[in-house]
């Protein structure tokens, strides 16, 4: 295997692993809006009399919910996504290179992808762990509305 043959395997490895990384965090975005709702319909059936404490903790389960949701659109949001290289570019380039400058042209485009596509995973990845902390409040505020569910 030439060197450049090499490079366009390597970066065509990375950009699929990168693609997977983005998938994951868009699944786990839905998961977690789909918990945060579920537990906002739990809330429903936890306390018999409502009194101020409970209606505080009441307005941090549905503020946590909100911001599991906001959070989670970011992700599913954040979608400066690059693939390279374009198709028009290859068409472009396979008349005018031999193979391996072409290989080497075409893994340098993917490569400039790759490195381009962190940062929306980055991105991704500071909201999901905010939306981990939201779930986080909104489950301790309504494990103790079920705790004490039945006192007034």
């Amino acid at each position: 295997m030439i060197g450049e043959e090499l490079y366009f395997k390597v970066a065509c490895y990375q950009g699929e692993e990168q693609d997977k990384r983005r998938q994951h965090f868009d699944t786990v975005a839905l998961a977690l809006i789909g918990l945060a709702g579920a537990l906002i319909g739990i809330m429903a059936f936890t306390v018999s009399e409502w009194v101020w404490w409970s209606i505080g903790l009441a307005i941090m389960t549905v503020i946590g919910c909100v911001g599991v949701a906001l959070a989670c659109l970011l992700i599913i949001w954040a979608r400066r996504w690059e693939i390279q290289p374009p198709l028009r570019d290859i068409k472009r380039h396979i008349t005018e290179y031999e193979d391996k400058p072409m290989i080497l042209w075409a893994a340098n485009q993917m490569s400039s992808a790759i490195e381009n596509n962190e940062r929306p995973l980055h991105i991704k990845a500071s909201c999901q762990r905010i939306a981990c902390g939201f779930l986080a409040l909104q489950i301790i505020a309504l494990g103790i509305l079920i705790i004490s569910g039945g006192c007034d």
